[in-house]
């Protein structure tokens, strides 16, 4: 997983089968994300605000399910 920035967003990755996985800073919640192309990560990627492309092109428009924690 990436570190993204302080913002919204804490950690991205993608597993190159149409997954994304995000965990936000608020909640810690982590979501995976399905179908999603790989030009769409791409582009979120070299994006100025990775929030806010998360925000616009892929958040609601990609069928997600919270995963759940991890135990240590």
């Amino acid at each position: 997983m990436s570190n993204v920035d302080p913002g919204a967003i804490g950690q991205i990755a993608y597993d190159g089968r149409s997954r994304l996985f995000v965990t936000f800073n608020d909640s810690g919640d982590s979501y995976t994300y399905y179908a999603v192309p790989v030009p769409v990560y791409e582009d979120m990627i070299a994006s100025e605000s990775i929030p806010s492309f998360f925000s616009r092109r892929i958040q609601n428009r990609y069928s997600s399910r919270k995963r759940e924690p991890l135990d240590h």
